[in-house]
């Protein structure tokens, strides 16, 4: 039983990397890349389905300053409705 905790944790360390340096983890990336995308499922799980058509509504926060620049950025979508 002390062997294979010991070896689970060398395994750890060995894919975790040192702490100390500035390059993240392997296990920082994935859990990261979990997280993303996590939060996409779960917006898109929240958007609602227009009656009679393929597209769906979903509503955005992002602060005022950015509001000029997020609508030219999706200007060319023709769905797209502010």
């Amino acid at each position: 039983m002390k062997d294979s905790k010991r070896q689970l944790r060398e395994y750890l360390i060995s894919i975790n990397g040192d702490c100390n340096v500035e390059i993240p983890s392997w296990l920082e990336v994935c859990h990261n890349a979990v997280v993303r995308e996590k939060a996409i499922y779960t917006i898109i799980n929240q958007l609602q389905k227009r009656s009679e058509s393929n597209n769906y509504i979903g509503f955005l926060w992002a602060p005022s300053l950015l509001e000029g620049q997020i609508k030219d950025s999706l200007a060319m979508f023709q769905t797209t409705e502010f």
